[in-house]
Parts: C-alpha cells; structure tokens; sequence
C-alpha cells in the first residue's frame, strides 16, 4: 500500500442530534511506517471517541480521536486488507460509529464482548505508543516530524490528493472566485449536500497551499469553534453575502501547518 483514501459510513445503530447521517473520510500514505488522518462529518464530540485500524490483521487503537486527527502507524504488515472503525462508548460500552474498508475484524468482539481494560491491553500491547503522533490542539497540525525534515508536507500526500482529484468533478466556481486555484467537489453520498470541496492552490507554478471547504447556508452557520482561527468565509456569489458559501481552511503545502486567517 502506498496512498489510499477509504470512506467511513454511518454504522446502523448511531444515532446523532442531527438530520445528517455521520460520514469520514480517512487518508493512509507509505507501507511499513504510514501517515494518516482522519476526517469526520457529522458526528458528535460529546462523548470520547477511539479508533481502531486493522491492517492485515494487526491492529492499531488510537485514543481521544477527533476531526481533523492526524496520526502514525509504525511496524504495519504490508497489506490492502484495511479495515477502521471509529468507536464512542455508550451504556458503559463501545459502539461502532462510522466504519469502512475490507471488513476482516469482529466488531462485535471488540465493542461488546470484552471489558474495555481487557480491550486496551490486548490493542495497545500491538502498538508502539511513543511513535502516535496526536492532535492536541488546532495549533499543531504536522503530525509528522522528521519525515518532513528533507520533504515537503505536499510530496507526502500528493498521491492521495491526486486520487480525489481524478475521482471527483471540478468546481469551477471556487476556482473563478480564488485565482491560481484548482478545486474539486468530493461527495459522500448520492445527496450532493453530503461533500466537501478539496482545493490547491498556486504560486510561481507551484502548489503553496492544499484547501479544504465545508458547506454553509450562510455566514451565520458557523464551523466548530475549534476551526473558527483557521477559517475564511468564501461566498459562492461576492454579490449576494448573506447567502450560501463555504468555510475554507489553508493548509500549507511545505510545512503542512493550518494557515491563521
């Protein structure tokens, strides 16, 4: 495995305070050691959430998991049997949130059937946890130390992009409003309210900047607090402000840190 993007799909038995169905979206780049991060759309931060990613049968746990988590596997087997699942314990147990990829775990062994103590020793014991490279606050977002040292954060993630670029259609009204850009429109489901826009943009020829933009009404529909430093508001008509637009997120392209807006 080199880059793959894997799409989570609400399990049957969540239920958040919303109308919208729970969606994620998890990125994974190298072989032995791989990056990732993960994405999550809809999905209620009340209670903790883990997940778990089995490769190959070997499998990997990560604590206090949140959107925009970026994170390191260290010592996986190569294989494409990926199997994830993003777990929130309710009732005194874990239940299964969103989930994707090739199933070759037994989720109800894993949520259900042992204690939660019997659960972690017998992940974690699989993990090397000096390696996990988490999300602890908005501010720090390069999750990958010294393997960017000699690399831009752009040469790491440019096959998966590049896939997303190839599998979804072009906005080109993000791409009339922002010069030097290129912008395509990544949908969850047949209901095209369920997406995102994954956006680059350019300068001397050169990517300096990955985007990411999320669907609003109007300004008044505000992002997670958490984001609000790292956002712009981009109305789709510069004419009509009180109407619909998008949420847009910088990413530099050398450093892989979210850009203060």
């Amino acid at each position: 495995m080199v880059t793959k993007t894997i799409v989570l799909n609400q399990a049957s038995t969540y239920h958040n305070s919303g109308s919208k169905n729970a969606r994620g979206l998890i990125s994974l780049s190298g072989e032995n050691n791989i990056l990732g991060e993960l994405r999550l759309y809809n999905v209620s931060y009340e209670k903790d959430l883990k997940m778990l990613i089995s490769i190959g049968g070997k499998n990997f746990l990560f604590h206090d998991v949140k959107d925009d988590f970026p994170f390191k596997i260290v010592n996986a087997p190569s294989s494409d049997d990926i199997f994830v699942v993003v777990a929130q314990k309710n009732d005194e147990k874990w239940r299964e949130v969103v989930s994707g990829g090739k199933e070759i775990i037994d989720k109800a062994r894993l949520f259900d059937e042992p204690s939660q103590d019997e659960l972690d020793e017998l992940i974690l014991s699989e993990v090397d946890e000096s390696e996990l490279k988490t999300l602890s606050n908005q501010e720090i977002i390069n999750p990958f130390g010294d393997e960017i040292e000699n690399k831009n954060f752009y040469s790491l993630v440019e096959g998966q992009i590049d896939e997303l670029f190839s599998r979804f259609p072009r906005f080109s009204q993000m791409e009339a409003i922002i010069p030097d850009s290129e912008w395509v429109r990544v949908c969850f489901s047949d209901n095209e309210d369920e997406h995102y826009l994954l956006g680059k943009l350019f300068a001397d020829g050169k990517v300096s900047h990955i985007c990411y933009a999320i669907p609003a009404k109007s300004e008044g529909d505000l992002p997670p607090k958490s984001l609000e430093d790292f956002v712009q508001w981009i109305p789709l008509d510069p004419e009509k402000l009180g109407g619909r637009g998008y949420w847009v997120m910088y990413q530099d392209a050398k450093t892989g840190e979210n850009v203060r807006v």
